[in-house]
């Protein structure tokens, strides 16, 4: 049952999107070790392929509106396969709330702070994320909007500040590649940072307007895709070949700006966005995984799980990678495929089926009249 007093209109719905495919562009460098300088390529063409993944999601709300992922498999593939599809969602929403803290914790610690704990700046991030999500989903997406359009106020300043900076022949040569890994970075950039909007289905119910569910979402995601595109052109621009040697392309190009052009210099502002934008989607996913768990089960209220699943959450990133080197192998070569099973084939599979059942139920009817 949907709570009447959860809910957000298209337009915060619209932000959220944006505000969460932006929380990728910082952290480009497992495109970038495989483009290279060709790495804007793969981000227009995983937007376009990022596009039928995407319809599925909304053709299954639009299908079964007021209704969330875990509710829909239960209606569309009963309640035992519905439940086992369920519990791998709920374990992929949880990894991702691990993987995208480790990424924050390891930024801080091997750039800011290095001689802090991991696990100190893992519970900073999502203690807070814990706050928001206990408020409400109203709370969670309230500042999406001033998020969303301070980063691209940020970028375009940082590009400005950089422009002296930037060279033409940084791009060349062009399609230097074989076509294998214009695909590899395709998939990665359709998979990691566009088809991760899969969890928004956890919200989808509760926006005022379900019924227009594209436009706010297909909004946000270009939204989103620019700002990503944007990034990784001026960090090319700057870098070149160089950004695929680099774990954070963006952060080595904004240090670049003399701290003469700034009254307060570039990098400690850009950690200070990075954070904002990893406490908002690791919020974003810990809501869906608390409260996909809480439908599951049928509990009253998904809030007596936050601090839990949290806790949980801070065990798992400070252990899920033994080195540098492994989390940037995952990335390039295994995350893609790993989150592509739960955005791709599950949903692919879910509509399938859904489709059928619709049509065999509009015969039976017909046929009854």
């Amino acid at each position: 049952m949907n709570s009447s007093k959860e809910q957000i209109s298209t337009k915060m719905l619209m932000f959220s999107v944006a505000c969460f495919i932006q929380s990728t562009a910082s952290f480009t460098g497992f495109t970038a070790s495989v483009l290279k300088q060709d790495t804007w390529m793969c981000v227009i063409s995983g937007y376009l392929v990022s596009l039928p993944i995407i319809y599925i999601y909304l053709k299954l709300s639009e299908l079964y509106p007021k209704k969330s992922l875990i509710e829909i498999n239960d209606c569309v593939l009963g309640p035992i396969l519905g439940k086992i599809f369920s519990i791998l969602y709920i374990w992929f929403f949880f990894s991702l709330v691990f993987l995208n803290a480790n990424n924050a914790g390891a930024f801080v610690v091997n750039y800011v702070l290095p001689e802090t704990p991991v696990i100190s700046v893992l519970i900073m991030i999502i203690f807070v994320s814990v706050w928001a999500v206990r408020k409400g989903i109203e709370t969670m997406t309230r500042y999406s909007a001033l998020f969303a359009v301070a980063i691209v106020f940020f970028i375009a300043i940082n590009t400005l500040l950089l422009l002296d900076r930037m060279q033409k022949y940084n791009f060349l040569p062009m399609f230097s590649f074989p076509a294998r890994k214009y695909i590899q970075a395709t998939h990665i950039m359709t998979i990691l940072p566009f088809s991760e909007v899969i969890c928004f289905m956890m919200l989808f119910p509760y926006v005022d307007h379900p019924t227009s569910l594209r436009k706010p979402v297909y909004a946000g995601l270009s939204f989103g895709a620019l700002t990503v595109l944007a990034v990784i052109v001026r960090d090319t621009a700057v870098l070149g070949g160089l950004n695929s040697y680099l774990a954070l392309p963006t952060f080595e190009a904004i240090r670049l700006i003399s701290v003469e052009q700034m009254v307060i210099k570039s990098e400690v502002l850009f950690i200070f966005i990075l954070i904002i934008l990893v406490y908002f989607k690791v919020t974003v996913l810990l809501y869906a995984t608390v409260k996909s768990i809480s439908q599951l089960f049928r509990l009253k209220s998904y809030k007596v799980l936050v601090t839990v699943i949290a806790a949980l959450s801070i065990g798992f990133a400070s252990n899920a990678f033994p080195s540098a080197a492994d989390q940037a192998y995952w990335g390039s070569n295994i995350a893609a495929y790993y989150s592509g099973f739960f955005e791709v084939i599950l949903p692919a599979v879910t509509l399938f089926v859904a489709v059928i059942r619709k049509s065999v139920k509009g015969n039976q009817e017909a046929k009854a009249t």
